[in-house]
């Protein structure tokens, strides 16, 4: 099968994170004939399978509209060219584009949504998010969502959504780790609102100060040795507010910020806890990789979302979003509970199988199947 996929980078996002280990799982394991088109001017910071045909869509003009002409003119030239079975449109942008390049072509458009169909009311989603997701998503034949949650929500007002979680990106952890007092947690930097850091940092801070008033009453403090280290991009700007934040909550001393940072598998691997403190979460990738890798779990859960992750065997903590008392709760739990944090770990990596690249390669394969076998019934 010839597959083409359209990514506006390589680098840095979720959902860019997405489009290298589909690629490498087309080609490694079924064999199939992959071209990714992106943005080839910036760097690329996922490793891209040396099968895997990388092709530069994007060039290197100021002026948007411009751009996104040329966009349309290179890829039209491309599909015309080599014909592909079908494309696979990394969110929005790059489906629409899509479709209009493969215009009277025959070639089916998956358009893959990588955000939620709802957002918390204090950020509802915009008029042209709302726009864009309930009525620009019609024109597209195909579509996958996330999560069961987000089906439920488009209800019938768009045609063939197939859910399809994001794979797994990474080899899980095997045999036995040795880990650090460690609490991790990662994301954007400049997103920090929506990622929930200053939640993570205020339960932090409450967990401190509840270890050493255990401390002050001369027992132990279950805080002791342990920090909390975030890893993530963002401005100066975005740090100093974090920091600051940090310091008000008393942590500043036992909180790392990292930056962007290429050893993230190892930095997972290498800590007893991860927590997603978002506020709103689409899927939450980041929480797979770290049950991949042996972290005892902590998710604030946006609407079943993350819960959906852990399964029904419950591999994980679930928090409620936005609220730091609740999270302190789960942190602590966590951290006195030495065996029900091994358990967590050990329960993580097994769920986390459910997510590797071999699973949903395998659904991809069966949902491109009938796809085809739609395309050629209606020839």
């Amino acid at each position: 099968m010839n597959i083409v996929i359209v990514c506006g980078k390589l680098n840095h996002g979720g959902a860019e994170r997405v489009a290298g280990p589909l690629a490498n799982g087309f080609s490694r394991i079924s064999q199939d004939n992959v071209t990714v088109m992106s943005n080839l001017n910036e760097e690329i910071t996922y490793e891209i399978d040396e099968r895997v045909e990388l092709c530069n869509l994007i060039s290197r003009e100021d002026n948007r509209l411009i751009k996104w002409i040329a966009v349309e003119r290179n890829l039209r030239r491309y599909l015309k060219k080599r014909r592909p079975d079908v494309i696979i449109g990394i969110m929005q942008l790059c489906s629409l584009v899509s479709v209009i390049a493969s215009r009277r072509m025959r070639i089916p458009v998956i358009m893959t949504e990588h955000g939620p169909f709802e957002q918390p009311i204090i950020t509802p989603l915009s008029k042209i998010e709302y726009f864009c997701k309930f009525y620009l998503n019609k024109i597209y034949q195909y579509i996958t969502v996330l999560t069961t949650r987000d089906k439920q929500i488009i209800g019938n007002r768009l045609k063939n959504v197939v859910v399809m979680p994001n794979p797994l990106a990474i080899d899980r952890v095997v045999g036995k780790v040795v880990k650090k007092k460690v609490v991790f947690a990662c994301g954007r930097l400049y997103d920090w609102h929506c990622k929930g850091f200053d939640v993570l940092l205020e339960a932090w801070g409450r967990c401190c100060q509840m270890g050493q008033s255990e401390k002050n009453a001369m027992r132990k403090d279950f805080t002791e040795g342990w920090c909390l280290q975030i890893a993530g991009v963002g401005s100066e700007q975005d740090l100093n507010i974090l920091r600051e934040i940090a310091r008000k909550n008393g942590v500043e001393d036992r909180t790392s910020f990292l930056g962007f940072r290429k050893d993230i598998e190892e930095l997972y691997r290498q800590s007893e806890i991860f927590v997603l403190s978002s506020r709103y979460e689409g899927f939450g990738l980041v929480l797979i990789e770290a049950m991949s890798q042996g972290c005892a779990c902590i998710a604030c859960d946006y609407n079943g979302r993350q819960k959906e992750i852990f399964g029904s065997e419950c591999c994980g903590e679930i928090c409620t979003p936005d609220d730091p008392v609740v999270l302190s709760e789960a942190l602590e739990l966590l951290l006195i509970n030495e065996q029900y944090r091994h358990e967590l770990q050990q329960k993580a990596i097994t769920r986390a199988e459910y997510y590797s690249i071999e699973h949903t390669v395998e659904r991809w394969k069966e949902y491109l199947a009938d796809i085809l076998k739609e395309k050629t019934e209606t020839t």
